[in-house]
């Protein structure tokens, strides 16, 4: 029933061209092995490999393809997993199928999207920690955290920026160490909350 409602919403747009469909993660991933697709849409409910362990590897061996997470969760908890993953979009299935349609051409530009109704749940600021301001970081290394939140390597960063990759992984140490963030996913959602990259857009 999912796989027959997604493909009706995407069947609406002559431009998408639906390669393949799964109806289990490990399919999900043979399918994408196999068929090289430029988006792969992954409900992150699906047995024997959910849809951000999916992800994580499809990001890890497949980095041609771009994920999309369909879920129904909203919560801070599971947003927080997303943007440790290597989706580059988290669509709620609640929401109007216009917001897949919409992740896809966002994707399909290089950007990342999220549901806007759940763009406060990443948004939402502690002011009782230290604050940080995107004038922190200097242009190359704005960029950079830019790049590690639309999930690229630290190769494809690299090869984007024309720097080597120990430069690179030089440059994401000295970021954490200025705006005190421990780990990738702390980058990512500091990109998001200083507006580097506009949610939804």
């Amino acid at each position: 029933m999912m796989l027959v409602g997604i493909r009706n919403v995407l069947s609406t747009r002559p431009d998408i061209y639906i390669v393949g469909e799964a109806l289990n993660g490990q399919e999900a991933l043979e399918k994408v092995k196999l068929l090289n697709p430029d988006i792969a849409v992954i409900d992150i409910n699906m047995p024997l490999l959910n849809g951000l362990e999916v992800a994580a590897i499809i990001g890890k061996d497949y980095q041609n393809t771009k994920v999309i997470i369909l879920s129904m969760y909203d919560d801070r908890e599971f947003v927080n997993r997303f943007l440790g993953s290597k989706a580059s979009a988290y669509v709620l299935k609640n929401n109007s199928p216009e917001e897949l349609l919409d992740a896809i051409d966002a994707v399909g530009e290089g950007k990342a999207y999220f549901s806007p109704s759940i763009s406060q749940s990443i948004l939402k600021k502690h002011h009782s920690q230290n604050e940080k301001s995107p004038t922190a970081l200097t242009e190359i290394e704005e960029k950079i955290a830019v790049l590690v939140a639309r999930g690229f390597s630290h190769k494809q960063i690299a090869d984007e920026l024309f720097r080597s990759p120990r430069t690179v992984s030089s440059h994401i140490d000295t970021i954490k160490k200025k705006l005190n963030l421990p780990t990738t996913a702390d980058i990512i959602r500091y990109v998001y909350e200083s507006g580097l990259i506009k949610l939804g857009k």
